[in-house]
């Protein structure tokens, strides 16, 4: 589901039991030569659905009551030699995660973070869960609301995007802006579809680039992928003729992976990149 590199270490993670020859559930980290387990993780249905490097630390974020030997509700740091809960966790499941500045914040489908009440995002200094203003709810054709991707702006703004229809009971469609104080949406958000949903996000250069599964952005015309300039949506080409799952930055050369075979009339096999026009 995941994978991060620290140091000389790429650690993975998600629902897999072996790692080479390793036992390891959930979790393993690769030194170049071999693979190790670190400590599994375990639950009902054990899952490490992503992994954040900060400074020296490993956050695991996912479905699970245990890693390693420490109790650990759906997310956990790795210092390097050991696992610690981050305080009481969440109370469901726990999908993306993103620093601004020291404080950790987390996003996924839960309604309580260390026994505060926060709705499907929560932040966390170090010591103290927070709820982010009332969170983001509302469901969209009966699926349950989850914040699926985060992404830190360069103003320090927080944006965060998923499956939901409300911040608080401001209505952003499936993608909001949070400043610091409070909830912001982007033009009318991303949706159309029977299910619209944003699978991953990235911020470049004061633009906020969305890939998922969608039909248009607050009116304009785009499938599956669209980028948000600060005032406004554009589409970029005619997007993939199928989903995007993922998007990354090498340099200012933005990939994008799913299940696709042509992506705004190039022929392309699950895998694209844009160069800023085609």
């Amino acid at each position: 589901m995941t994978i991060a590199t620290n140091g000389n270490y790429v650690y993975v993670g998600g629902g897999f039991g072996i790692a080479g020859s390793e036992v390891t559930q959930g979790i393993a980290r690769w030194d170049g030569t071999n693979w190790s387990s670190i400590g599994g993780i375990s639950g009902s249905i054990p899952l490490v659905y992503s992994i954040l490097a900060h400074g020296s630390d490993i956050y695991a974020a996912g479905y699970f009551t245990n890693v390693g030997n420490v109790a650990a509700r759906s997310i956990a740091r790795w210092n390097g030699q050991s696992w610690s809960a981050l305080g009481g966790g969440v109370n469901g499941l726990a999908v993306c995660m993103a620093f601004l500045g020291n404080d950790l914040y987390v996003g996924g489908y839960f309604s309580q973070a260390g026994g505060v009440n926060a709705t499907n995002i929560a932040r966390w200094d170090g010591t103290n869960w927070y709820a982010v203003g009332s969170g983001l709810s509302g469901n969209t054709n009966g699926l349950y609301p989850t914040v699926g991707a985060l992404a830190v702006g360069a103003t320090g703004d927080l944006y965060a995007a998923g499956l939901f229809q409300f911040a608080g009971s401001l209505p952003v469609n499936n993608i909001a802006r949070w400043d610091g104080s409070q909830w912001n949406a982007l033009g009318s958000g991303v949706f159309s579809g029977p299910s619209p949903v944003i699978s991953d996000m990235k911020y470049k250069n004061g633009t906020v680039y969305v890939a998922g599964s969608f039909r248009s952005a607050s009116g304009v015309n785009a499938t599956n992928i669209a980028r948000w300039d600060g005032s406004s949506w554009s589409a970029m080409g005619g997007g993939p003729f199928g989903t995007n799952t993922c998007l990354a930055f090498v340099g200012d050369t933005l990939y994008t992976a799913g299940n696709f075979t042509n992506i705004g009339g190039a022929k392309a096999l699950n895998v694209a990149r844009w160069n800023g026009a085609a």
